[in-house]
Order: structure tokens, then C-alpha cells, then sequence
């Protein structure tokens, strides 16, 4: 067996993908409960503690965030023909997929979907 493992930046530019994403949220959200974006900290490990500690119980942040990634993903990252082509081949093998993401549970699996060759994998729990 071989394992492939994938680090999200080899996507593209998901820090950009992830501060819109934080944008729309203080937007969208902001209205309910009050979020001012540029007084977050400045790492994504903050940005996602701050976000807990704001939203509290009441607020699913994460779920807006979800829906903004599915709708925007498109716009932020592009399919790399090297990287599906490598993933490709090694759908014909038997092999462990793995994928080192920075962002929130659930949102890397959203981008490996939008690469055709990672498409016929379901996330294991």
C-alpha cells in the first residue's frame, strides 16, 4: 500500500478563500451578534478561537462558513492538472489518502471534492 498525503496549499491560495470567507461571516453574521474582522487576530488558530468564543452556542459560524466555501471555492481555487493527474494515477493502486489542512473540520474534505480525481473518495470518520 502507499499513502499520499496533501497539504491544503498545494490547492491554491487557501488563505485568501479562508479571510473572504471571515469577511462574509462579520457581514452576514455580524448583524446578529456584532463582529469586527480586523480586530481578530492576525493566524487562522486565532481567527477560529476567536470566531468559538464570539458565536458562543448561538451562533453556527461554521456552518455559514461551510455554505460560503461550497459557493466560493470555484472563484479561489483552480484545478491543478499535475496534482490530479499524480492523484489519478494513484486511484489505479492501492493507496491511503491523507490531507494536513489548517482550516476548521469538514472544510478541507470540501475542497478535495472539487478535484476531479479526489471526487470518488468519501471522507473516513
Amino acid at each position: 500500500m502507499q499513502a499520499v498525503i496533501l497539504s491544503e496549499r498545494a490547492l491554491g491560495d487557501t488563505d485568501g478563500l479562508f479571510t473572504a470567507a471571515v469577511a462574509h461571516i462579520a457581514r452576514k453574521l455580524g448583524r446578529v451578534k456584532p463582529l469586527d474582522a480586523d480586530a481578530l487576530p492576525a493566524d487562522r488558530a486565532g481567527q477560529l478561537h476567536a470566531l468559538d468564543q464570539w458565536a458562543g452556542s448561538d451562533i453556527d459560524w461554521r456552518g455559514e462558513l461551510i455554505r460560503f466555501y461550497e459557493d466560493h471555492i470555484p472563484l479561489h481555487l483552480r484545478p491543478n492538472p499535475g496534482l490530479n493527474a499524480a492523484l489519478r494515477a494513484q486511484a489505479t493502486k492501492s493507496w491511503l489518502g491523507s490531507m494536513l489542512a489548517r482550516s476548521p473540520h469538514g472544510k478541507s474534505c470540501i475542497r478535495c471534492l472539487t478535484l476531479p480525481a479526489v471526487r470518488p473518495y468519501q471522507r473516513q470518520t
